[in-house]
């Protein structure tokens, strides 16, 4: 039971750390592909 309220939060900034470059790789990928798709 110790600890319980800081733990939603601390998920969630560990989530939103793994998920930042995630997020920039999929933004990349989705530019660039849609940049190909333009041409």
């Amino acid at each position: 039971m110790l600890g319980q309220g800081h733990q939603p939060k601390a998920v969630v900034d560990l989530a939103s750390d793994c998920l930042e470059p995630v997020m920039h790789l999929i933004a990349n990928v989705v530019t660039s592909k849609a940049g190909a798709w333009s041409r």
